[in-house]
């Protein structure tokens, strides 16, 4: 069984890196899913439940009305078919006041797998899963997997509004506008050109939300395809499971059997003054 005791640290640590790992909420079944299929896919960006999402976000000063038109209805297209996010939620910063021994080692409060709205929303209502990644793992397994189709990973940044003015090179934006009659893989490929020549274009259309979503604390990796892309041996960036504290016995017993000899796997309460997890231990283990 793969033991990643750094993954259960909690934020009083000093010496906890909270750059290190990233977390992904799911349901039972899709978390059976992905542990059995040894796999984690990618949503296209018009799945995402913001309906910010996937509309193109152009207002510039060095582009002509016409042209910023064209710009926009081309992305929505593009966005529609062929932008895929991979999204996960990040640590707090570490707390810098002094606690008690209690506290500094059973309250897990502010970790990445600790959000009770996350629960809520996207682990069905506390009866769901959270799973920790490595990340740079992560990064590794995601990169040689899709490759060239990765475009960016990184933070979020949530923002009180949307800019009036997010400059685009006038020349890429002509070059690609030009494309526009052309073959599926001409226009793909000059997409691909476009978005990874434009960082501000990608920062704030992919990377950038409304604060409404800053307590999800989001990491996303940006990729572009048609067809969906699977990371495969994804056990390998797993270093634990959580489960909600509302999980139904037998969901419970189905996690179990698929992180057996695996993962760690624990259970997270939350109290009024704090979080705390619970180990979860198999029939024929006895605890220690």
């Amino acid at each position: 069984m793969k033991i990643c005791n750094d993954a259960w640290l909690t934020l009083y640590e000093k010496n906890f890196d909270v750059s290190k790992y990233v977390y992904h909420y799911t349901n039972v079944d899709k978390a059976a899913m992905i542990l059995s299929g040894d796999s984690l896919k990618f949503s296209k960006v018009t799945t995402m439940n913001d309906t910010l999402e996937s509309k193109p976000k152009i207002v510039t000063n060095e582009l002509s009305r016409a042209l910023v038109a064209r710009l926009i209805e081309h992305f929505k297209f593009t966005n529609n078919q062929y932008v895929q996010l991979l999204c996960f939620s990040t640590d707090h910063p570490l707390r810098n006041k002094t606690v008690d021994r209690i506290t500094r080692y059973t309250d897990f409060s502010g970790r990445g797998f600790s959000f009770p709205r996350m629960w809520a929303q996207y682990a069905s209502d506390n009866n769901g899963v959270c799973f920790v990644f490595n990340k740079e793992k992560l990064k590794e397994l995601i990169s040689n997997a899709l490759g060239a189709s990765l475009i960016t990973c990184g933070n979020v940044t949530y923002i009180n509004e949307y800019k009036k003015n997010i400059q685009i090179n006038s020349d890429m934006a002509t070059r690609l506008l030009s494309t526009l009659e052309g073959d599926i893989v001409t226009r793909s490929l000059n997409d691909v050109q476009f978005l990874r020549n434009n960082e501000d274009f990608v920062k704030y259309n992919y990377l950038s939300k409304l604060r409404d979503w800053e307590q999800e604390r989001e990491y996303r990796f940006v990729a572009y395809g048609a067809n969906d892309f699977f990371v495969p041996e994804i056990s390998k960036a797993i270093c634990g499971v959580v489960v909600g504290e509302q999980i139904k016995p037998h969901n419970e017993r189905i996690l179990q059997m698929f992180c057996r000899n695996r993962f760690e796997v624990k259970k997270i309460a939350f109290y009024y003054n704090g979080c705390q997890l619970e180990n979860i231990y198999f029939e024929d283990e006895v605890e220690s």
